[in-house]
């Protein structure tokens, strides 16, 4: 399965991306592409992933060297067993000239220059072999990528580079929106203690809804995601913490699961929860028993309209 993540500046691209190696190097290999070579190995250490074992990072000389090796790597891939391969990013892949991947020798050639849509016509030949074999490979590819605006025409001026073959073969695009700030006064002043990144699913296969997510990330007293936090916003989304009405919870008011009031506001209740943290993977259970429902509700709905327009034909 391919997932593709696009991204504003400053929107955590890096940090979810490693998250995530950090996540499936628990299970296997895993291998890091960066071409944008400002890869932080201590930023990485906070957040679980540490550079030998079954993570490692690649800075390949050129682009084509890199795309070469990930179309090797899932081909090789029964033997080699990798769970997981991520580029950071597409947007910083930069042919030499105009090159196309040779299906014979799957080795990507100089061709021509080609002064349009350079980026687009060295990508859509390489996307041709990589679906059929990352299909058979058993791994995830994550692909990074980042947002522009395209001056003039109709509709959305924002895109991403790379043409529209990465579109139609990923099964998870996610946009990452602009962060809200966690601010906190000591002695008077505001201080930034960490940020809340907010990604929406602009296409997904894998559920019947868009879905949004929010991930929050503490700099205090060290750099990791708020686990805490992170509970509140996935309890509110999943219906499991309301208010007194029954409702998702906003501002400062209380916050209840079931017949306990956690607190007044966002903070109030992942205080609860740093201080109740059995708490916490209770909650989770009952968040994944109600995912689990409706999927099954939706899946059960898309079935019954599936033969009602059956009987009418």
């Amino acid at each position: 399965m391919q997932s593709e993540r696009c991204i504003n500046t400053a929107t955590a691209k890096t940090t979810l991306a490693i998250h995530a190696c950090a996540s499936a190097s628990k299970c296997g290999p895993v291998i890091y592409y960066d071409i944008e070579r400002k890869f932080n190995h201590e930023w990485a250490a906070a957040f679980g992933a540490r550079v030998g074992g079954n993570f490692t990072v690649a800075w390949p000389d050129d682009s084509a060297q890199a795309l070469n090796e990930i179309l090797n790597l899932l081909d090789k891939n029964k033997e080699l067993g990798i769970v997981l391969i991520v580029l950071d990013s597409i947007a910083a892949l930069s042919p030499t000239g105009k090159q196309y991947v040779d299906k014979e020798q799957t080795t990507l050639q100089d061709f021509r220059e080609v002064p349009m849509a350079r980026l687009a016509r060295f990508l859509t030949p390489f996307y041709e072999q990589f679906r059929p074999l990352l299909a058979a490979s058993g791994a995830a590819f994550l692909a990074v990528n980042q947002l522009r605006v395209n001056i003039g025409g109709y509709g959305d001026p924002m895109y991403t580079p790379g043409g529209n073959a990465k579109d139609f073969t990923s099964a998870i695009e996610l946009r990452m929106l602009a962060p809200t700030n966690i601010e906190k006064t000591v002695n008077g002043e505001k201080k930034l203690v960490g940020r809340i990144h907010k990604g929406k699913t602009k296409k997904n296969q894998t559920a019947s809804w868009p879905r949004e997510v929010k991930v929050p990330i503490k700099y205090t007293p060290r750099i990791m995601v708020d686990r805490s936090l992170e509970m509140y916003f996935a309890g509110v989304e999943g219906g499991v913490i309301v208010n007194e009405d029954g409702k998702a919870p906003s501002g400062k008011q209380a916050a209840f699961y079931g017949d306990i009031n956690l607190g007044m506001g966002q903070s109030a209740v992942a205080t609860y929860f740093d201080k109740h943290p059995e708490m916490v993977q209770e909650l989770y259970h009952a968040v994944m028993q109600r995912e689990t429902l409706n999927s099954q509700a939706s899946i059960e709905g898309t079935s019954d309209v599936l033969q009602a327009s059956e009987l009418d034909e």
